[in-house]
């Protein structure tokens, strides 16, 4: 079992009990830049998989 066993486990869960993800209250506050975008702390990916459902391209960073 490696160190995120937790984490491999619960965030399956956690993707189908939240869903989906809707970007517009998140582009109402925050001016995204258009093309590529880094997500910080990304967790299982939802904000990413969004992006990148918009043609955007998003990498993911997270030390879980």
């Amino acid at each position: 079992m490696g160190s995120n066993w937790l984490f491999e486990w619960i965030g399956p869960l956690y993707d189908r009990v939240l869903g989906g993800l809707d970007l517009a209250p998140l582009r109402q506050h925050i001016d995204l830049p258009a093309g590529r975008l880094l997500d910080v702390g990304g967790g299982t990916g939802r904000v990413a998989r969004a992006l990148q459902g918009e043609g955007e391209m998003a990498g993911i960073v997270d030390v879980a």
